[in-house]
């Protein structure tokens, strides 16, 4: 559409939900203003081609600008995070043509400040509305501070602790009318090591925390109805010389399984803790474990190496597969999409790595297909197979 002094080009637009059309006219520099906000706002967003210094008049000029446009916008309702960013919505005028559109922004519902420290790792049981947290001491000094005072020389009595410097705690999580989501504390466990990581069975209720310094405590829920109530501590054992970087529970077999910084993969039967097997000695450092119970799988991360596959269909463990990957850094964490096979790591050095898994008694064609940037340091993943999506949270907590 030309004017005298300025073209405009029309977008017309159609919710598919409701069938509804509108139609915009917009100037060449508003989409332009419109790419310029987008990127101050976030990375990566589609460019706009066709910009010139001088006014474009020519008929098949403005042809091609019009694809141009229509293709960056194409790309831009495309994007999630885009198409819920205020500037596009504003911009296709969305609020008064397509509300219903509109992707709900994460709202806060309340928070809890009641924590002793750092928040390690935390697993929620959406059944029953509690949330298990590891906390730890992220100061250097204190934790030192900690230790020389826990210390107990060998011709002195053994003290009671009198510093920790981690913590384990479950809380429960309940609406109420007045203050929103509450935050209740049912157990706390506090210890003089620092947690560094844990699982939790929800078929044999046990959770399983692992320390700095090798040690494993086993702590389980008797009461057959609910979570809320005691943990009560029924093992302890130490099977690595360094921190525990990942612990796994078959509780159709009856065993456990952790691995460490000190390259020792181990398992031993949960009621026998004393009678432990170093199932293999690795090369570099196990950082993470992921247990498949039902397909009888243990998938264990490398550094600088790749990721071993064990079969738990029989005691020790058998390696079934040694999967080789470019990465020349440390796995800080394994997510698995058992329906269509993927396994998605994240490592130190930016990038996210994707394999193929090969299916249930085929693991020795599992490989790496993918390596992309994740844009930031990566510490933990959370994967949605639902709408595909790949949550990375990283070491400076975004």
């Amino acid at each position: 559409m030309n004017n005298a002094s300025e073209t405009f080009y029309k977008v017309t637009l159609r919710d598919r939900f409701s069938n509804t059309k509108w139609t915009l006219s917009k100037a060449f520099k508003e989409f332009v203003e419109l790419e310029r906000s987008l990127k101050e706002q976030m990375d990566n967003v589609p460019v706009i081609e066709g910009k010139s210094m001088f006014k474009v008049s020519a008929f098949d000029q403005l042809k091609e600008r019009q694809q141009y446009i229509q293709q960056f916008l194409v790309q831009c309702v495309l994007r999630k995070d885009i198409f819920a960013s205020d500037s596009l919505i504003d911009f296709l005028m969305l609020r008064e043509h397509a509300p219903e559109l509109l992707i709900e922004k994460e709202k806060k519902l309340n928070e809890s400040e009641q924590f002793p420290f750092a928040i390690k790792k935390f697993h929620f049981v959406k059944s029953e509305g509690i949330i298990f947290i590891i906390c730890s001491e992220m100061n250097l000094t204190n934790r030192v501070d900690a230790y020389f005072t826990n210390l107990t020389l060998p011709w002195e009595e053994k003290n009671e602790v009198s510093k920790c410097t981690g913590a384990f705690m479950v809380y429960k999580i309940s609406l109420s009318e007045k203050k929103g989501y509450v935050f209740e504390k049912v157990f706390v466990k506090t210890f003089p090591n620092v947690p560094t990581t844990f699982t939790f069975d929800e078929v044999s209720k046990i959770v399983a925390i692992g320390f700095n310094n090798g040690d494993t405590l086993l702590f389980k829920n008797y009461d057959e109805n609910t979570l809320v109530g005691n943990f009560d501590q029924f093992a302890d054992f130490n099977h690595h010389r360094r921190d525990v970087t990942g612990i796994g529970i078959d509780f159709r077999s009856g065993y456990i399984y952790t691995c460490g910084i000190d390259k020792d993969f181990v398992g031993c039967e949960i009621n026998k803790t004393d009678n432990f097997e170093v199932i293999n000695s690795s090369e570099y450092l196990y950082t993470n474990m992921i247990m498949d119970v039902i397909g009888g799988r243990i998938f264990l991360a490398i550094k600088l190496s790749g990721i071993e596959i064990y079969s738990t269909h029989t005691y020790p463990p058998v390696l079934v597969a040694d999967v080789e990957s470019s990465c020349e850094d440390v796995f800080m964490d394994l997510i698995i999409d058992y329906n269509r096979c993927y396994i998605f790591a994240c490592a130190l050095n930016w990038n996210i790595y994707v394999f193929k898994l090969g299916e249930t008694g085929k693991e020795k064609n599992t490989k790496e297909i993918s390596c992309f940037p994740a844009t930031c340091c990566s510490q933990t993943l959370a994967y949605d197979p639902n709408c595909n999506e790949l949550i990375i949270g990283d070491i400076y907590g975004k």
